[in-house]
């Protein structure tokens, strides 16, 4: 039996974002039954929905979420729920660990508050601050914690918190914002806004401190049942007080202090609440400086995947209370095509990923651009172009494939659709980073110059059916260019035979016919020129020994042995032009027992084909 302590983290203000939480609550019943009925309070309360807010409004992860009456309940919330529905899965905590906000989360956790006596809390906080408080900011910043004194940042704000070495956040008035970022970036420094309306941890929200003091004292608080531990004070609370719930969201947080105490007891489990994933990265780079048998965990990430993190989690941490009797399921990584760009993807693993780090500057050299610029503002509005998308979607996809190694997950055979076959060659040790960065380079390129097409997804009609309307209406002219998902097909062609067809296929019976923006006819006989250049483009480059099976789009089979430079240009030539046999290679992965799918990349949408190839089960 291990005597490994589980320790549930929650977060404050910085980690939300909108869509948090959206996974599971479409597919946790757990999860979703907590939000919704944590949401009649916060209607109540506050007079906004926040499930309508984070999930039915259409904002997107990028939008701007700072309105602190709204994000407060949903950070309690997300992260209540989530713990909910972790112990309803057996992984229960021994302990539990708030930093700022995420304090009265933690304590309800711990059983000190009633659970709709800790959202009042947390709405009321931020009832007092909109009322009393001037509009201030925070900034992360990414450097040693000398440049505070250095670079003479007090004389703007004041150390809000102090993460891990390296890693450091001021608060600050709005007006001083320009200042510090312009003494920051002239030094080199990284910095990122944290999108919130107050300067949380400083003297400029003194002014709330009587109003929810007073309220806090009108709440029955009493012993929990575990053991709460406060950022703000690096040790447990006991018993928890008013004045300590004010002081979590005043005082500084010291996240790396109380890790330090905490490791000093012998190893831990840490699972992170946070929508963001951020206080699992904390205590990795905590735990990078020091030897430690500690592990950590997040579910939630920016990124997706929630579903498949909590599954394993569960599956890993609840097994601890008994032997494991099943062996693990084969992982499987899979890496999305062009239409997953979006601006904004990348966020937070531009910095955090080393290898990127280390040749930024050939890639932007390589490009002669920003890759990171494109990524994240898309200032020309240029992301949608093949000769961009390409090269930007490789390597973001590389970002999230090397944040899932670094989570210690190793894949037994990856797949790519379309152009993430690419990243699923690179994984595989077929060529370097910078090597299939040169490749997808000239890929979009090329295809870039095929013009007058385009493609259209079918939508619940099968291959059959397309196929007959397509025969029966004289549009040979339009090829099937991808197998999606069953009920999802992709066709190509000639731009106006495309538009042609969707009347076409509508009274056929397709439940919907979707042109898709792009500029030309992909996977089609319409690319064979861009098909002919590229494979003179690949004819001097040398192909290493795959490392694990990839799944190739052309034959829905493992890359077969042999010469991997000749195997390997003839797939990537013949990709061009041949359909995407995305359902066929789902598949072949299922039929080789695995479970445990990955998607790396920005967004979920080979995830959501997996669903439809293998619907979860009831």
């Amino acid at each position: 039996m291990s005597t490994t302590k589980t320790i549930f983290l929650f977060s404050g203000q910085g980690s939300h974002y909108f869509q948090m939480g959206q996974e599971l609550y479409e597919r946790q019943a757990t999860f979703r039954q907590w939000m919704d009925r944590l949401d009649v309070v916060t209607r109540d309360l506050s007079g906004a929905s926040v499930v309508e807010a984070l999930y039915k409004r259409g904002h997107g992860k990028g939008d701007l979420f700072d309105r602190t009456l709204l994000s407060h309940p949903a950070l309690f919330m997300v992260e209540y729920a989530l713990a909910r529905t972790l112990i309803e899965a057996r992984v229960e905590p021994e302990m539990v660990l708030g930093a700022s906000l995420g304090t009265i989360t933690a304590a309800t956790i711990a059983g000190c508050l009633d659970v709709e006596d800790g959202l009042k809390a947390a709405i009321q906080h931020a009832k007092t601050l909109e009322s009393t408080c001037e509009p201030g900011a925070m900034i992360a910043i990414l450097a040693p914690l000398r440049l505070f004194d250095e670079a003479g940042l007090q004389r703007y704000g004041e150390l809000a918190a102090v993460n891990f070495d390296g890693n450091f956040v001021l608060s600050l008035r709005t007006h001083d914002v320009p200042a510090v970022q312009e003494i920051l970036r002239g030094k080199g420094v990284t910095l990122r806004r944290l999108p919130v309306s107050f300067a949380f941890h400083s003297r400029w929200i003194d002014p709330a401190e009587t109003s929810f003091q007073r309220h806090m004292r009108s709440v029955s608080m009493r012993r929990g049942n575990l053991p709460l531990v406060c950022c703000a004070r690096a040790q447990p609370l006991d018993p928890l007080s008013a004045d300590h719930l004010w002081k979590a969201t005043r005082d500084p947080i010291r996240f790396q202090d109380t890790l330090r105490r905490l490791e000093a007891s012998g190893p831990h489990q840490y699972v992170d609440m946070d929508p963001a994933g951020t206080l699992a990265t904390f205590v990795k780079y905590n735990l990078a400086q020091t030897p430690s048998a500690s592990k950590f965990d997040a579910v939630f990430s920016p990124f997706g995947q929630a579903m498949a993190r909590f599954t394993a989690i569960t599956e890993r941490l609840a097994a601890r209370r008994a032997p494991a009797v099943s062996v693990a399921s084969p992982i499987a990584f899979m890496f999305p095509g062009q239409g997953s760009q979006k601006r904004g993807m990348g966020a937070g693993l531009f910095d955090s990923v080393p290898q990127y780090r280390a040749v930024e500057e050939e890639v932007d050299a390589l490009l002669g651009y920003s890759l990171r610029t494109l990524c994240l503002e898309d200032p020309k509005n240029v992301l949608r172009e093949s000769q961009f998308t390409q090269p930007a979607l490789y390597m973001v996809n590389a970002l999230h494939h090397y944040q899932l190694l670094a989570e210690g997950l190793r894949p037994d055979y990856i797949a790519g659709h379309s152009l993430g076959e690419y990243n699923a060659l690179h994984a595989a040790g077929a060529f370097d980073l910078l090597t299939g960065l040169r490749l997808v380079k000239r890929r979009g390129e090329l295809m870039s110059q095929a013009k007058n097409g385009g493609m259209a997804a079918v939508i619940d009609m099968d291959e059959r059916g397309t196929r007959q309307v397509l025969e029966e209406n004289g549009l040979g002219t339009i090829d099937v260019a991808n197998f999606n998902a069953p009920g999802q097909i992709v066709i190509s062609g000639p731009l106006d035979d495309i538009s042609r067809a969707k009347s076409l296929f509508e009274r056929a019976g397709a439940r919907s016919f979707i042109p898709l923006p792009v500029g030309a006819a992909f996977h089609s006989r319409y690319m064979v020129d861009s098909a002919r250049a590229f494979a003179d483009f690949l004819a001097p480059v040398t192909f290493a020994p795959l490392q694990l099976p990839v799944i190739s789009n052309v034959t829905a089979r493992p890359y077969e042995g042999g010469d991997p430079s000749v195997v390997i240009k003839s797939l990537l030539v013949e990709q061009i032009t041949r359909p995407v046999q995305w359902t066929q290679s789902v598949k072949f992965l299922l039929d080789k027992g695995v479970r445990d799918f990955r998607e790396a990349g920005p967004g979920n949408v080979l995830m959501k084909l997996l669903n439809k190839i293998q619907p979860p089960a009831a």
